[in-house]
């Protein structure tokens, strides 16, 4: 019932702990055995003819999770058609104008081709009101895991939604490194090699079309992403409590030192004092944090922290900073010495974090990461592990709110 390549275990598209969650929920028998519980889920469908269009169902969002590429980018309309697609009767009508050649079936109940094939969409209503569109896509491809000059022909789902509410298009599909358009051969063609951007950008620029919809300026798409990383880590780089009160106990001291250090140089005291003071409150939090005996101060109640940031300054001038893997580059000196320039600026061109689950039942408790990079006009999203559809809807939300700020 599930074709080969979306089902391979080395796929990474049906997980165990996917397919225990559903026997879980299902009353079917869990295990530690991914085969069986597979087979499992395969019993369950045979059992009747809506299991079998549930568990169709439930492939393709399956499918649409996981380690996952994504790329988002804000939406307008040419005259009123947002407005339009959230009425539900004129949005049908113009999905099924649009797209009267779109089967309405999952992805493994109807045929892929070597074409880009829109599959199937789906209205999400709350109140009456369409607040998105999910859009899903299929393509064989070859993929090169022989490494003989051979390839593997797979069938390659891509996803776009419309959020409705917030105004942007989201493309995603499982990252690859190695897939080629198809040949009669199924040889490897150096020319023919197609990168998982470029699909995913195929699909949102065809949904995009077909909608009337157009995608935001690039150089202020940009800007707005820039910004919006900014704000991210800015909301996950807080200053703890404690070592904030560590800081304020140097108040009076700072007052003084500033005032005998201008006045001996003849230094303009009003002019200079704010900035002397975040310097050196920036220099006193930089040699308390890297010193701070618990490192967890900086991850413990927060959803998220960064491991990894590059950013560019007023003067094209690029700030990288990194970190151990998973340790926090908050107790890092290099974050410090260019928090200022960054904080300046209020841009950030690249950043990767650590994000906690938010429910760990299956996954466990380790944090994934999660990069984002402001790229073509779009914010591209990578999730390196497998995260499920509301790990996956709480980053993108983090990006969208951030342009808010």
């Amino acid at each position: 019932m599930i074709p080969f390549s979306l089902r391979s275990e080395r796929e990474s598209y049906i997980v165990r702990p996917v397919l225990q969650k559903f026997c879980k929920e299902h009353g079917l028998k869990t295990t530690e055995n991914r085969d069986n519980l597979l087979n499992n889920v395969l019993e369950y469908a045979t059992q009747s003819d809506d299991n079998k269009s549930y568990v169709a169902n439930w492939v393709d969002n399956i499918l649409k999770q996981g380690i996952k590429h994504i790329y988002l980018r804000k939406i307008y309309s040419k005259t009123n058609e947002l407005i339009m697609l959230q009425n539900e009767n004129l949005c049908q009508k113009i999905l099924q104008e649009a797209f009267a050649d779109c089967p309405m079936k999952p992805i493994i109940f109807s045929e892929t081709t070597e074409n880009l094939i829109m599959k199937n969409y789906k209205c999400k209503i709350e109140d009456g009101i369409v607040v998105s569109i999910s859009f899903t896509f299929s393509q064989l491809l070859l993929e090169n895991k022989n490494f003989d000059g051979t390839a593997d022909r797979i069938i390659y789902p891509i996803f776009v939604d419309i959020d409705l509410v917030n105004d942007y298009v989201i493309g995603k599909a499982k990252s690859k490194s190695n897939i080629y358009y198809c040949n009669p051969a199924n040889t490897i063609v150096e020319t023919s090699r197609v990168t998982t951007e470029e699909l995913i950008l195929k699909a949102i620029d065809f949904v995009v079309e077909k909608t009337s919809l157009v995608l935001e300026d690039k150089e202020r798409s940009n800007s707005g992403f820039k910004n919006s990383l900014y704000n991210i880590l800015k909301a996950f780089t807080f200053t703890p409590q404690e070592i904030q009160h560590k800081i304020d106990e140097f108040n009076e001291d700072l007052d003084e030192f500033i005032q005998i250090t201008f006045s001996r140089l003849n230094i303009d005291l009003q002019t200079n004092l704010e900035k002397a003071k975040n310097d050196l409150n920036i220099f006193l939090e930089k040699y308390i944090s890297i010193n701070y005996p618990d490192p967890e101060i900086f991850t413990r109640d927060r959803e998220a922290y960064p491991i990894k940031l590059m950013a560019t300054d007023s003067e094209f001038t690029r700030i990288e900073e990194v970190s151990i893997r998973k340790e926090p580059l908050q107790c890092k000196e290099k974050f410090f010495d260019n928090k200022k320039s960054t904080e300046l600026e209020r841009t950030c061109d690249r950043i990767a974090l650590c994000y906690n689950r938010i429910n760990p039942t299956y996954f466990g408790n380790i944090p994934y990461i999660v990069k984002l990079e402001v790229k073509k006009g779009y914010c591209a999203v990578k999730f390196e592990s497998y995260v499920e559809e509301e790990d996956i809807n709480n980053v993108l939300s983090r990006v969208i709110i951030g342009r808010e700020l």
